[in-house]
């Protein structure tokens, strides 16, 4: 049986950065287990498993506009720190807002200044390419599920 859209796919994957680092892995959690074509993955990640069958393996690089895109200068806010927890002091932390539309955003801390508080809203792989490993462990559809 061959991954095709609406085939329930059970995959084993990690995700890495071109100087090693595993940003996301199955290794720890054990296989994913998804419908492909729903969305849940990259799309670059979903056409390149179209066709694979249990127990093929693939490995691609994934540039990063078809990963989590570019980074953005207007993602960078510098904001009054009376309008943030007190406890935000320290470069690195993670701050988790509001956008205008409502949705929830995560941002990083860059710099903590005596007024104001400079947060990165970029995704934190923006920009970044990323190396997929990945191995079928289960195809099906739903005619023999």
């Amino acid at each position: 049986m061959i991954i095709s859209d609406g085939s329930t796919v059970t995959l084993e994957y990690t995700l890495s950065l071109d100087d090693g680092e595993i940003v996301d892995s199955t290794e720890e959690e054990g296989p994913l287990t998804f419908v492909h074509g729903s969305g849940e993955l990259m799309p670059s990640i979903e056409r390149a498993m179209v066709g694979m069958a249990i127990g093929e393996r693939k490995e691609l690089r994934i540039e990063a506009d078809e990963a989590f895109g570019q980074p953005h200068t207007d993602a960078v806010m510098e904001i009054p720190r009376a309008e943030l927890p007190q406890d935000l002091n320290e470069p690195g932390m993670m701050l988790v807002g509001c956008s205008t539309d409502g949705e929830e955003i995560e941002g990083t801390v860059l710099e903590v200044k005596q007024d104001t508080v400079l947060v990165d809203f970029n995704h934190p792989l923006a920009g970044k390419a990323l190396h997929c490993s990945l191995h079928v462990t289960d195809v099906r559809n739903d005619s023999n599920s």
